[in-house]
């Protein structure tokens, strides 16, 4: 039977209009057994018909009654059941003798309390018909679930009409109930006929939400999305009950999106649910800021004019403001830099204004158009600009600024205005420069190299790492053991050759004053001692030129008779890692890290020598993750394929499969064969022995694909070596 329908899937008008041409066609039995066929696939794919089919069988049998509550258990407390509950109506209506008789098997032979309470919409049909039977149920004392089935009746009966004064009388009655679930149905009946009386229903619909029972007043709130209030009446009633339980306050968000001329009314309340720390606590806050500022760009202007009023008990406006304020711009980015501008909030507070600037640039970061970006950018990257020239120890360089500036250099402006925000967001410049220049006196090969670079930056007011390094009031076993590795770095390369560079010391010189280039250095600092320490001469060679390229890696060592380089990446540097408020684009980004790295190594000439076994060499990508999301599963994506659930559907049944793990066929090492593998490595801070040092903690990941692989000998060398 169902094969006439197949064709018709989710396509439920055209279901109706089938079924209404061979209804006459199908015996009863037929019909039943059509029901039966489309429980078995699923009732969702041929809902309309189902409901067709209920209401031509309509009768008092109890196999209509067993297969009606059958159906009824399947679409009850869905929002797409309103057809079943329509055609209830109907049966009520249009089948008036089979009609009463199927209400009383339901109310007296069935087992389904909530079937017996939506038979009253057959019972509120039939009393267009006959409405003795109503009027009689009306006047009566009647408890759950009868009451409920009364109110059913009620609301389908006087929908659409002003209610008589027994209906009002019955009603008010039923208000002086405690009974939780009658007082959810009459609430829900008294905002079906607020549109009749809205004066009148209003004051029952506030008088029966003061009673504050939680699922009563959150169908109130949630019903409003369907059935409009007034909209002096919804915010009185926001207004009245702010202080609810969070699913409500959730609720409450819904009827909110509607006013967004309301700005100051419904900016108050969020910013009251947020002082009372419920930001995080309620489902769908941000998404209804976000609809608002949608629709009124101006509430944006409010929460600038206000970001004082933002706090809680615990937290400053400084802590949850820009959150929220990033939520809000991400509607309007546009708006919100030009109002960030005007209202002068660095006046007010300077680093506040760094932060809601940094939540600017990362929304920026991630416009595709990037003249219009750069147009957007530009004002608060002037201003930035501005502000870091008249700063102590910020390294700005306006030189550089100007020339990205008249190069529409989108990219290295953003990630230079970036780096100006987080030295003036978080940088600490009470330096004593004598208290430092003691400090570094303990590491005399450091010492002896930067006393005078070091004096000649404090004296311009410039920045260096080493700066916070000397400081050591606080965390002073933490900034030794990282001077410690420079000073061992110093001392123990001092007779290992530079392909590069003629002095080993000079890229640490040259990064004094680079932070980003500091810690860079130092990762190669730390992951080169662990070879150059070594009593075993491995003949390590720092900045090794790579065969056949005109660029050089960070390190070289013979193993085996292998040569095998190293090149270091410090993925904290990396700006895609610390832009876009933590929202990357890159999706993988050790899949970026490899396709950088693995270029810096390629050459056709060397690969073509690897395939035919004439070259042996091993090329290692070393990524230090000690400030970075990076992390093992990001690595097994990149090399084996990212790990993700896959599904089968039967096409006939639409039924699906319980989901398998599976590896997509997507893994970027594919495609970078020269590269051997992948070591990664966190600092972890322990005290050995009496002496805080930094050891390494981490693990070498082969790539399956490359051409030149490792021995398990050299793989466990190699971690004795590292790890």
């Amino acid at each position: 039977m169902i094969e006439k329908f197949k064709q018709f899937r989710f396509e439920f008008d055209k279901q109706k209009e089938e079924y209404s041409k061979i209804k006459g066609d199908i015996t009863e039995e037929n019909k039943y057994v059509l029901l039966d066929e489309i429980n078995k696939e699923s009732i969702w794919n041929y809902f309309q018909l189902s409901i067709e089919i209920l209401f031509d069988l309509a009768s008092d049998s109890e196999k209509y009654l067993e297969y009606l509550d059958s159906v009824f258990l399947k679409v009850k407390g869905d929002m797409a059941s309103g057809p079943f509950f329509e055609m209830l109506i109907k049966v009520g209506k249009e089948k008036q003798e089979v009609a009463i008789k199927l209400y009383y098997i339901i109310q007296n032979k069935s087992n389904n309390i909530d079937l017996k309470i939506i038979s009253g919409l057959i019972l509120g049909g039939y009393s267009f018909y006959n409405e003795g039977l109503l009027k009689d149920l009306i006047k009566r004392n009647l408890e759950y679930p009868t009451k409920n089935t009364i109110l059913k009746a009620i609301l389908v009966k006087y929908e659409k009409e002003i209610l008589p004064t027994e209906v009002k009388e019955c009603l008010n009655k039923t208000m002086l109930s405690h009974d939780e679930r009658i007082l959810t149905e009459l609430m829900n009946l008294y905002l079906s006929f607020y549109k009749n009386e809205k004066s009148y229903f209003y004051e029952k619909i506030k008088s029966l939400a003061e009673r504050k029972i939680i699922s009563v007043n959150r169908l109130l709130f949630w019903k409003t999305i369907g059935i409009k209030l007034d909209k002096e009446h919804i915010l009185e009633l926001i207004e009245l009950y702010k202080n609810s339980e969070e699913t409500i306050i959730n609720d409450m968000m819904y009827p909110l999106i509607d006013y967004p001329d309301e700005i100051e009314k419904i900016s108050k309340l969020f910013i009251y649910w947020i002082n009372k720390d419920l930001e995080f606590k309620v489902q769908h806050f941000d998404w209804a800021i976000q609809e608002l500022v949608k629709k009124n760009e101006k509430f944006i202007d409010y929460f600038l004019d206000n970001f004082e009023k933002v706090k809680t008990e615990k937290l400053d406006y400084k802590y949850i403001f820009p959150r929220i304020f990033e939520k809000m711009a991400s509607q309007n980015v546009e708006f919100a830099s030009r109002e960030l501008m005007e209202k002068k909030i660095f006046d007010k507070d300077p680093k506040l204004y760094y932060e809601l600037v940094s939540k600017i640039i990362g929304i920026i970061y991630k416009d595709q158009d990037k003249k219009k970006a750069f147009n957007l950018f530009f004002p608060l990257a002037k201003k930035i600009e501005e502000i870091s020239e008249n700063k102590d120890f910020i390294n700005e360089n306006k030189k550089t600024f100007d020339e990205l500036v008249n190069k529409n250099n989108f990219d290295e402006l953003i990630n230079y205005i970036n780096g100006l925000l987080e030295q003036l967001r978080f940088r600490i410049i009470d330096f004593e420069f004598n208290e430092i220049d003691e400090s570094l006196k303990e590491f005399s090969e450091l010492d002896k190299i930067i006393k005078h670079k070091l004096k000649e930056l404090y004296n311009k007011k410039r920045y260096s790492p080493l700066f916070w390094l000397g400081s050591q009031q606080r965390d002073k076993e933490l900034k030794k053991a990282y001077l410690n590795e420079i000073e061992n770095f110093l001392s123990y390369s001092k007779n290992i050759s530079n392909e590069r560079n003629k002095d080993n010391r000079t890229s640490l010189i040259r990064g004094l004053e680079n932070e980003d280039k500091f810690w860079d250095d130092f990762s190669e600092i730390i992951f080169t001692n662990k070879f150059i320490f070594l009593e075993e001469n491995l003949n390590s060679i720092l900045e090794p030129k790579i065969p056949n390229k005109n660029n050089n890696a960070d390190l070289y060592i013979k193993l085996n008779n292998k040569n095998v380089f190293f090149e270091i990446k410090n993925s904290k540097g990396d700006r895609s890692l610390h832009l876009d408020n933590g929202a990357v684009t890159i999706n993988n980004k050790v899949d970026k890290i490899l396709k950088e790295k693995s270029s810096q190594f390629y050459s056709l000439e060397s690969f073509e020598e690897m395939k035919k076994g004439i070259r042996n060499d091993l090329y290692f990508i070393v990524v230090d993750a000690s400030s970075s999301v990076i992390d093992e599963y990001m690595i097994a994506n990149s090399f084996f394929g990212t790990l993700t659930y896959q599904f089968y559907r039967n096409n006939e049944t639409g039924e699906t499969t319980k989901p398998e793990l599976i590896r997509k066929d997507d893994a970027i090492a594919k495609d970078k064969q020269i590269v051997s593998g992948l070591i990664y490595f966190k600092k972890q801070l322990v005290n050995l022995d009496g002496k805080v040092k930094f050891i390494l903690v981490g693990d070498i990941i082969l790539n399956p694909y490359a051409v030149n692989q490792p021995t398990v000998e050299e793989i466990k060398k190699l971690k004795e070596i590292i790890f």
